[in-house]
C-alpha cells in the first residue's frame, strides 16, 4: 500500500454525506463536506420552538440493537454508543368510523391474534401475512457490506442460507399495499392498511418493518433526530474531517478532455478541488443544475420519468401543555377519523395520524408533549402560492387553525392547551434541501421501483458519485448511510487501497 491517499470533496451533510465523509477519513483521505444550510443533517433534523423539540425525520431507526448486522455501520459512524433506544409495543393504532379500534403490535404473536379476533372472515390471508413477518424475522435481514466479488459471494451465501426468506421477498416484492387490501373482507382491516403507508408501496416494505419491531431491532432514538445525527457530524469532525457550512455548490468543476471532475465552484465564487467529487445532494438538482444536465442518458432520465416519489408534505407539529398519559404509544401514532372533513391546501382530509411523543421527555417540559402530523400534497399548489408571500403565510395560518379544530374532534378542548404551533410546507423542504418536487425520502418504494437499479455514476463523467436516497429506491437512513460507505469502499479499490473500518470506544447503547 502506498503512502499517497486520495483527497475527496462531499456535497451535502445529510446522513450520506456524514456518511461518505467518516468511512474517507477512516481510510487516511483528506475530505471536505459542503453544506449549504447552517448545521447538517439534512432531512434528518429537528427543530426547536417556544421550548419545544419537534422530531422531523426518525420514527424508527433499523440497526439499533446488535441483533441486527447494520449496528456496525452505526457503531462505525459514532451514532449508537450512549444513545438511549424506545422499542414501542405497538406499531400504529386505527380509530375506524364504525367505533373499532385495530393496532398494529410489534409482538407478531399479539399482532396474529388481534387482527383474528378484528377480522376473522380474513382468517386466511392473515394467517399468510404473520408467516411472512416470521420469516423475515427468524433472519437476521440486512443490506451487504462488502462490495464488488466479496458482496457477490456474501449474496450467494445469503441465497442458501436464508431461501426462506428469498421465498418470501419473491412472493411479495411485487404485491403492492393496496393488492393485499383488495383481497380483505373485513372493511376495518381494509381501510386500516390503505391509510398505514401509502398503497402503492410494495407490502415486503410493511412485512420487514414489522419484522424487525419484532426482533425490536428498529428502536426510536430518544431525544429526536438532530441529537442522533450529531453524534455522527461530531465522529466526523473527531476523526479530522472538515465541514463547511452556509457553503452552497454552485457548479462541479470538469475537465472537459477528459470528461474528469476535479473541483467545486461556490455560490460566493471560491473554488476547491479535490481528486473525487462525491454528491451527497439531491440528485436532480446535482445533475440538471450543478452539473448543468451534460452526463445523462436515457438510464439516467428514466427513473424521473417513470418511477414515483415519496409525495410532499405538510408537516405539521404542536406543544400541548398536556401529558396525554391515556393515549398508548407507538412507533406511527395514532389514526383518527373527521366527524367534519377539512381542506388543507387542495386536498379534503377526513382522517388524521398525529404521533404523540408522549413517550420522549427530551422533546417537551414536563408534563407537556409533541404532537406531529404528516399530510400529503401538491408542490405545485404550494410553489405558486410561494410566489405570493403574504397569501402562502395566511394559508398556513389558516391550515393551522382547521388542524386545531380537527384535534378538536379527538380531544376536545385542547385548543386552549395548545402553546406552540408550526408547519412545513413543501416549500420549507425545498429550501431546506433542494429535493426534487419536495420529495423528502426519494423514489417510492413500489414493486417497480425496487426491481431498479441506480448507478453511483454517471455516463461520460469520472472521478464523480453520487450517493444518498436518489440511488437507493426506497430511501431511508441505513441504506443512505450504506451508499455513502460503499462509495469509499469504490474509490479504495479504484486506488488499490484496502477498505479500513473503526469504532470510537464510548459506552454502549441503552435500549429501553
Amino acid at each position: 500500500m502506498g503512502d499517497f491517499r486520495p483527497s475527496v470533496i462531499i456535497i451535502g451533510s445529510g446522513m450520506a454525506g456524514l456518511s461518505a465523509g467518516c468511512y474517507a477519513q477512516m481510510n487516511g483521505f483528506t475530505s471536505r463536506i459542503f453544506e449549504q444550510n447552517e448545521y447538517s443533517g439534512g432531512v434528518c433534523t429537528s427543530w426547536q420552538k417556544d421550548r419545544y423539540t419537534v422530531n422531523g425525520c426518525i420514527h424508527w431507526l433499523v440497526g439499533s440493537s446488535p441483533t441486527n448486522s447494520f449496528h456496525q455501520v452505526w457503531q462505525e459512524l459514532g451514532a449508537i454508543d450512549g444513545q438511549s433506544f424506545m422499542d414501542h409495543d405497538r406499531f400504529f393504532t386505527f380509530e375506524s368510523k364504525s367505533g373499532q379500534t385495530l393496532t398494529l403490535f410489534t409482538d407478531v404473536d399479539c399482532l396474529e391474534q388481534h387482527l383474528l379476533e378484528i377480522a376473522p372472515e380474513d382468517t386466511k390471508e392473515i394467517q399468510n401475512l404473520i408467516q411472512a413477518i416470521q420469516s423475515i424475522a427468524r433472519c437476521d435481514y440486512s443490506p451487504t457490506l462488502h462490495e464488488g466479488f466479496q458482496a457477490w459471494l456474501e449474496n450467494i451465501r445469503k441465497a442458501f442460507t436464508h431461501l426462506p426468506l428469498f421465498r418470501v421477498i419473491m412472493k411479495w416484492g411485487l404485491v403492492s399495499i393496496r393488492d393485499y387490501a383488495d383481497r380483505l373482507r373485513s372493511p376495518v382491516l381494509k381501510e386500516a392498511l390503505l391509510h398505514f403507508w401509502h398503497p402503492e408501496m410494495s407490502m415486503i416494505i410493511l412485512l420487514m418493518t414489522l419484522a424487525f419491531a419484532h426482533r425490536r431491532t428498529a428502536g426510536y432514538p430518544l431525544g429526536g433526530s438532530s441529537t442522533w445525527i450529531q453524534r455522527i457530524a461530531d465522529r466526523y469532525s473527531d476523526l479530522g474531517g472538515s465541514l463547511h457550512l452556509n457553503s452552497r455548490v454552485s457548479k462541479i468543476l470538469v475537465k472537459e478532455q477528459e470528461n474528469e471532475a476535479y473541483g467545486i465552484r461556490l455560490a460566493s465564487g471560491e473554488e476547491y478541488y479535490a481528486e473525487y467529487i462525491i454528491s451527497a445532494a439531491d440528485a436532480h438538482h446535482t445533475i440538471y443544475q450543478i452539473l448543468e444536465g451534460n452526463y445523462q442518458d436515457e438510464r439516467i432520465t428514466a427513473p424521473f420519468e417513470q418511477l414515483k416519489l415519496f409525495p410532499p408534505i405538510l408537516f405539521v407539529s404542536f406543544g400541548v401543555n398536556c401529558p396525554f398519559e391515556d393515549v398508548p404509544a407507538s412507533v406511527v401514532g395514532l389514526s383518527f377519523p373527521l366527524e367534519q372533513v377539512i381542506s388543507v391546501g387542495e386536498e379534503s382530509v377526513d382522517r388524521l395520524t398525529f404521533q404523540i411523543y408522549n413517550f420522549d421527555p427530551e422533546l417537551a417540559p414536563a408534563g407537556k408533549t409533541v404532537l406531529t402530523c404528516m399530510v400529503g400534497t401538491e408542490y405545485d399548489y404550494w410553489y405558486d402560492l410561494y410566489q405570493h408571500p403574504a397569501a402562502y403565510q395566511a394559508k398556513k395560518e389558516e391550515i393551522l387553525n382547521q388542524m386545531i379544530r380537527a384535534l378538536e374532534q379527538r380531544f376536545p378542548s385542547i385548543s386552549g392547551q395548545i402553546e406552540m404551533k408550526d408547519l412545513a410546507t413543501p416549500m420549507t423542504y425545498y429550501r431546506y434541501s433542494s429535493n426534487f418536487r419536495a420529495s423528502y425520502e426519494g423514489w417510492l418504494p413500489t414493486p417497480r421501483a425496487l426491481r431498479t437499479k441506480i448507478k453511483h455514476t454517471l455516463p461520460g463523467l469520472s472521478r464523480f458519485y453520487q450517493i444518498g436516497h436518489w440511488t437507493e429506491p426506497g430511501g431511508g437512513l441505513p441504506p443512505s448511510a450504506l451508499s455513502g460507505r460503499k462509495v469509499i469502499q469504490k474509490i479504495c479499490h479504484r486506488e488499490r487501497l484496502s477498505f479500513q473500518t473503526s469504532k470510537p470506544h464510548d459506552k454502549e447503547a441503552l435500549v429501553i
